[in-house]
Formats: C-alpha cells, sequence, structure tokens
C-alpha cells in the first residue's frame, strides 16, 4: 500500500480527465519513487515529533522568522479553528503532542489528582481538573479556576458546535475546575475533545480588549502580541515573563526558540513561492509540489513532506428506494475505480487509499492493507458482472461532489472511470452548504464524494462518519440500516472495546457489505529555510516556530 500522506492546502489544476489505469488492475501498492535530493524530508525522516526536536534542541534563540499565510483576517481564540499562531500565544488544559500523539498537561497540574491532572470517580459525571498556581497572561492577570470556567462557558454559549455531553463548569477555588457532563466520558477520545480544545483566557483581558480578542490578542503562552493588519501582517514576541519556568514541565511546544515572529499574508501560492525566492519569508506551508526541486536545490531551502488527518472517501445511497441499495450495483461501482488515477489528478500531491483509516494513528492495523476486496483491487470486468447481477440498464447515476479542485477532480476522473466501465454516472457539484443540503435528502444522488479527519484514533474518524446518533432517522448518514453494524460502532468507541480484533471486524463487516469505499488521501510540502535544523508541527500540522530548532548565526 501506497505510504499514507494526507494534507493538501495547495491543490495543483492542471488534470487529464482520462481514466487512469487498465481494465483489470491490482492497485498499485508500491510506493513512490523517493527524492535524491537531501534537502527534501519525507514524513517520519525529519524532527518533527517533540522527543526528536528536544533530543536536537541547543536552546539558540533565532532573531526573527517569517512566515507565509494565504489569510487572516480573524485572531478569535473562542471560535475554535487553528491557524499559524494561535498556539503560540493561547494555551490549551492539555495539548496533544503531534496527530495521532499522547495528551500531555499545558495549564492542568500533572502533579495533582490520580489521573495527571484531573481526578474521576468511576460511575460519575464530573470531573474535577486542577492548574498550576502561577499562571499569569501577557497584561499580568493571574489565570484562577474561574477563567477557565469563563473561556469554556462562553465558548460553549457561543461556538459550541458539537458539545453533546458537555453541561456546564464551575471554579471550586482558585484551582480546581469542577466539569459536569451528561454522562460518564468513556469513549477513547472523549476526555481528549472536551480538555484540548478550548483556549483558556482572563476574563478581565477578554473584556478589556476593545475587539473582545478579534484583532488583538492576550494569552498566556510563550509568544505576545505586537501587532496586526487584517490580510496583511501579524506580529508577535517572545514572551519573557511566562509562566512556565519550570524545566522539567516545560514541553518542546511551549518553548521559544525565536525572538520574532512575523505571519505576512501572500494570497496567491505563486506569489509566496516568489517571497521564499526573494528572501521575504523563510516559511511556506502548501507549496506546489513543482517548485520543490527549484527551492531545494537552487535556492537551499528544506522541504518537508507531511501527512495530515484527513481523507476522502466515497459512500453509496443505501436507502431502500436507490439503485445503489442493492449490493451488487455498489459492488459494480466500486470495482469499476481506480484510486490511483485519482492520485494522479492531483500530480503526486496525493496518495491513493486501500484502507478507509490513517496509518500514523496507534489503533491502525497493517493488516488491513491485505484483505483482497475492491479497495485493493480494480477490475472492470467483475464491475461488468455485477451490473449485470443488479439488473443494471444505464440509467443515470447522479455523482455529487462540492465545487472545490480538492473534490471535483477526483470526481471527474471517477466519472470517467465509471462511464468507461458502462456506468452511465453523472457529475453534480454544489457548494458546501447545499451540498450537505442535498445529502440529506436520498432521492437526489446516488454517490457521492466527501471528506473527514480525526487527530486521535482511527475510531474517532469512524465514528464521525458513521454514527447514527448523528441523524434524525437512525440512520448512517448515506442511509445505512444495519443495527448490528451500528451497535459495533458504537461499543468500539468505548476504551474497554476499543481493541484491533473488534475493528477489524467492523471493518470487514463494512467491506463485506461495500459500505464505503476509500479513495485518496492528501500531503502537503512545508518549505523552510535552512536556517532551521529541525522543524516542527504541532498536533495541528501547523507549524510552531517556537519549536523548531535553529542553526547558530
Amino acid at each position: 500500500m501506497k505510504k499514507l500522506f494526507v494534507m493538501l492546502l495547495a491543490l495543483i489544476m492542471c488534470l487529464n480527465l482520462a481514466a487512469c489505469g487498465s481494465a483489470n488492475t491490482e492497485k498499485n501498492s508500491a510506493e513512490a519513487a523517493t527524492t535524491q535530493n537531501a534537502n527534501v524530508i519525507k514524513e517520519g525522516e525529519g524532527a518533527a515529533n517533540s522527543n526528536d526536536l528536544a533530543a536536537v534542541d541547543s536552546g539558540y534563540v533565532m532573531d526573527t522568522i517569517n512566515i507565509a499565510q494565504a489569510s487572516l483576517t480573524s485572531l478569535d481564540p473562542m471560535e475554535g479553528s487553528v491557524f499559524h499562531g494561535m498556539d503560540e500565544v493561547y494555551e490549551f488544559l492539555y495539548g496533544f503532542d503531534g496527530v495521532g500523539g499522547e495528551l500531555y498537561a499545558i495549564l492542568a497540574d500533572d502533579t495533582r489528582g490520580a489521573f495527571g491532572g484531573y481526578d474521576h470517580e468511576p460511575d460519575s459525571s464530573d470531573y474535577t481538573v486542577y492548574i498550576h498556581d502561577n499562571i499569569y497572561d501577557h497584561n499580568g492577570n493571574h489565570i484562577t479556576a474561574s477563567d477557565v470556567a469563563f473561556s469554556y462557558t462562553y465558548r460553549f454559549e457561543n461556538y459550541s458546535n458539537s458539545w453533546p455531553a458537555f453541561e456546564s463548569v464551575e471554579a471550586v477555588d482558585d484551582t480546581t475546575v469542577l466539569f459536569h457532563f451528561n454522562r460518564e466520558l468513556t469513549g477513547v477520545s472523549d476526555f481528549a475533545a472536551y480538555f484540548y480544545r478550548v483556549y483558556v483566557v482572563s476574563e478581565q483581558s477578554f473584556h478589556d480588549s476593545p475587539s473582545s480578542l478579534i484583532t488583538d490578542m492576550c494569552g498566556t503562552g510563550p509568544y505576545k502580541f505586537v501587532s496586526f493588519t487584517p490580510d496583511s501582517e501579524l506580529k508577535l514576541v517572545k514572551n519573557e515573563n511566562y509562566w512556565q519556568t519550570d524545566e522539567t514541565n516545560l514541553h518542546q511546544w511551549q518553548r521559544a526558540n525565536v525572538e520574532n515572529i512575523v505571519y505576512k499574508v501572500i494570497a496567491e501560492s505563486s506569489q509566496q513561492v516568489v517571497a521564499l525566492q526573494t528572501g521575504q519569508v523563510d516559511i511556506v506551508d502548501g507549496v506546489d509540489g513543482a517548485y520543490i526541486g527549484d527551492l531545494t536545490t537552487n535556492y537551499n531551502y528544506k522541504a518537508y513532506n507531511y501527512s495530515s488527518n484527513m481523507l476522502m472517501f466515497m459512500l453509496p445511497n443505501c436507502n431502500p428506494d436507490n439503485i445503489c441499495s442493492d449490493i451488487n450495483m455498489r459492488l459494480a461501482i466500486f470495482y469499476a475505480i481506480d484510486t490511483d488515477g485519482c492520485e494522479a489528478a492531483y500530480q503526486g500531491q496525493t496518495s491513493a487509499l486501500d484502507v478507509l483509516a490513517i496509518d500514523s494513528f496507534s489503533d491502525y492495523d497493517p493488516a488491513w492493507e491485505t484483505i483482497d476486496s475492491y479497495c485493493t483491487n480494480t477490475n472492470v470486468e467483475l464491475s461488468k458482472q455485477y451490473q449485470e447481477a443488479a439488473g443494471y440498464n444505464g440509467e443515470p447515476i447522479t455523482l455529487m461532489c462540492m465545487n472545490m479542485d480538492m473534490f471535483s477532480l477526483a470526481a471527474q476522473v471517477i466519472q470517467n472511470q465509471l462511464v468507461e466501465a458502462g456506468i452511465n454516472a453523472q457529475l453534480a457539484s454544489y457548494d458546501g452548504a447545499t451540498f450537505h443540503s442535498v445529502m440529506a435528502d436520498p432521492s437526489e444522488w446516488d454517490i457521492l464524494v466527501n471528506c473527514a479527519n480525526a487527530y486521535d484514533y482511527n475510531i474517532s474518524f469512524w465514528d464521525a462518519v458513521f454514527n447514527t446518533a448523528q441523524t434524525t432517522n437512525g440512520l448512517t448518514k448515506n442511509f445505512i440500516d444495519d443495527p448490528e453494524w451500528a451497535d459495533m460502532l458504537d461499543k468500539l468507541i468505548l476504551e474497554e472495546y476499543h481493541t484491533t480484533e473488534n475493528m477489524t471486524e467492523w471493518w470487514q463487516h463494512a467491506l463485506d457489505n461495500a459500505y464505503f469505499m476509500p479513495i485518496m488521501q492528501w500531503t502537503s510540502n512545508a518549505v523552510y529555510s535552512s536556517k532551521i535544523e529541525a522543524f516542527g508541527m504541532n498536533y495541528g500540522n501547523v507549524i510552531t516556530p517556537g519549536a523548531c530548532v535553529y542553526a547558530a548565526e
């Protein structure tokens, strides 16, 4: 199986619409040839995790790093988005050590409590979190439990999104916070989902801010706000009075190895490359692969090719009135698709999938790659046999996607492949809001291309896509009515059932019933100055300049 690279931040728009691959081929399982350029670093080869960074960190502090940013209009820490610079200024109770990494305490005091910063009684829906007593924000305000309660309450009431278990939070004393949920957090990622998702701010600083921290910043992190011009420039400076001075508790992601960080808004990707070539910026994330050779060879930049946490997949409409309710039709469609062709449409910035899972997560099983199915084989002749078994007579099959290149390029390739196999696929693309509205109507589509992501476990990804609790009809989003399969998923979310054996059973059941098809993952290139010896990206694949290791000048 190809190595799993997943983040697509810059797409190449050139597309060859011809279907790729032969009629009867085993999907390519060899990894793409690695470059001979020593400045191009593949994921797993570079020091991009905290342990590797810490091992080579000399403590040298660079003066200034300039980073290109495509757009930046709001600095709102409560909205929930993670952008470059946010984690340098603001902090969570807990953090993730990279995508799929372990939780570590930040504001939470892991020397207290039975569980590394918190206490919880079995069968209770209450959780008590303890914070350090020496936390101060950039305005000098002492951060206490009441500020934690304020931050969570404000976020919940104004930007709650999906907080199904959260009820309320209160300060018991200055360093003790009591969280009330409507159930015990027994899911494998439940705790992390709530305790690493809210930036803690001082209630006083929030109210003192003329913009309610939308166009200015005040957090507790290792960097302080200097100035901001929307869609132009954001400047940060090292916080010389950072509250965490205990080296034994200072995680690599909390370090400040550069004095000044400047984010420069450069909207066009081609102009970002020019900014690298002319030395205006030191780092650009999401560089088109076509420029990598020139930048690394002629300009002595380094390039880090990394994977993220987003997967593309196809869902068939399993409503009883739909043609895809027949498993023969689903198999006819899936066996006609060569995901290597989808990969080719993105000119090397994606990788075809054999498994709907991320191989860097701890609950991934490589054995899934060896299961013989439509995921690992393209077979047009077999597709035609299944078409005959389904009684298919050339009826139009509506293939739906969002009208963004990250979806439509793959959808066009799939449409051509289906047509080549004798399936009358017709493409329908919509803006995001309309797509989700149409998706809820089983009479409007037959198959669709979509994507989803996760930060910790593959079961979190599966749950996000197929949990029947997310719909009002008790079915999955693609109208699967299979209580046995749904029950497997409900149990897999729980820690006691979250085993490789149980995950394999769920995966095999999905394959046996052709409930979905993995398509591909995206990859991206972060290009950075050779003055950076070791490059760091955090849990959201967001560049963390303070954690990087720099060469002494």
